[in-house]
């Protein structure tokens, strides 16, 4: 029966509109707790309807033109804080990526040196992982001194046989195969910061 009546529900027309995501997400709410016992609801949906809202609060604050980038952000933390230890955990653990990455990009920007570097990161995430972010820092170094060894290359030369042998050198053939793509992106960012 449940099934049946969700196939009744029309998914709203704009999914980037939280108000009409809201009123499609009530009804739902309406339907389940409709055909299911407070126990079968709170085994079968609750972990979902939990992080649902957070979802849905988040793209209200995101949408929001009165609030301003320090209120947003205000908002995000209180919006998180509102979820249980148990979904903060697993939603700090899901974007944990993204810390990291925020993090080595404000190294990179100021220039950090591998000894500070080393000692945030073992401080926050442990020392084995301050060892693995350290290897990943000096293989993105490498990758981008090579790139900029084969621009310059090509900015200096259109023997297409050259620069054939010079790719071979620097590139192995996996790397090969992303090295346009790797150059294109490199045209859409701004310069880095010296390193």
């Amino acid at each position: 029966d449940y099934r049946v009546a969700l196939g009744h529900l029309r998914a709203p027309a704009d999914l980037k509109a939280p108000r009409a995501l809201r009123s499609a997400l009530a009804q739902r709410e309406q339907l389940r707790r409709q055909h299911f016992q407070a126990e079968e609801y709170e085994a079968l949906f609750a972990h979902e309807a939990e992080l649902d809202q957070y979802t849905l609060a988040r793209l209200e604050i995101a949408h929001n033109p009165a609030l301003t980038a320090q209120q947003k952000e205000l908002a995000l933390r209180e919006a998180q804080a509102g979820l249980s230890p148990e979904r903060q955990a697993e939603r700090a653990g899901a974007t944990l990526h993204v810390a990291v990455a925020q993090q080595t990009q404000q190294f990179n920007a100021q220039g950090t040196d591998e000894r500070t570097r080393h000692a945030t990161r073992s401080a926050q995430y442990g020392e084995e992982a301050a060892r693995a972010l350290a290897q990943l820092d000096r293989d993105e170094t490498d990758w981008q001194n090579r790139l900029d060894q084969y621009s310059q290359a090509q900015a200096q030369t259109t023997d297409s046989a050259a620069l054939q042998q010079l790719r071979q050198q620097l590139f192995t053939p996996q790397e090969q195969q992303r090295l346009a793509a790797a150059q294109a992106v490199r045209k859409l960012q701004p310069a880095p910061a010296p390193r």
